[in-house]
């Protein structure tokens, strides 16, 4: 099992593996959610997933919908404003934002998304695959889930 939480500590939650990979998102969604540069996370399955404590803490923020489905979707603490796994009722699995845990695990990333709205004084990371928008589907590490 590892354990992840929040800021505060005001929430707690427990993974069970396997874990995806993990992927790297530079959208601008994603920088604003979780004000960094990128989101690295991974996924898991929904039944491997538990909240230990501060689950009425969470709070779950829908952008609205810019282009076309899905909306983008944001999951915090209400204390700290830590990003939070975000628990999706008609998905399988469970987003997990790497830097919640608190213990390191083996999932490495994979590929970065969105290199369209990188913030250019990344560089580009050798030996990732980057894609101009979304991973395609049949690319994305929740394959490994399914």
């Amino acid at each position: 099992m590892v354990e992840g939480s929040c800021l505060c500590g005001g929430v707690a939650f427990e993974l069970e593996e396997p874990f995806t990979q993990v992927e790297l998102c530079h959208c601008r969604k994603c920088r604003k959610a979780y004000g960094a540069p990128f989101a690295a996370t991974l996924y898991l399955l929904r039944d491997a997933f538990r909240w230990l404590r501060g689950e009425e803490l969470v709070a779950t923020y829908d952008a609205p919908l810019e282009d076309s489905p899905p909306a983008y979707r944001h999951s915090f603490c209400t204390r700290c404003g830590a990003p939070l796994p975000l628990v999706w009722s008609e998905l399988p699995f469970v987003e997990v934002p790497v830097a919640s845990l608190d213990q390191e695990v083996s999932s490495q990333p994979v590929y970065q998304m969105f290199e369209c709205q990188r913030v250019r004084w990344i560089a580009q990371t050798t030996g990732l695959r980057w894609y101009e928008r979304a991973a395609p589907l049949d690319e994305k590490v929740i394959q490994a889930l399914l």
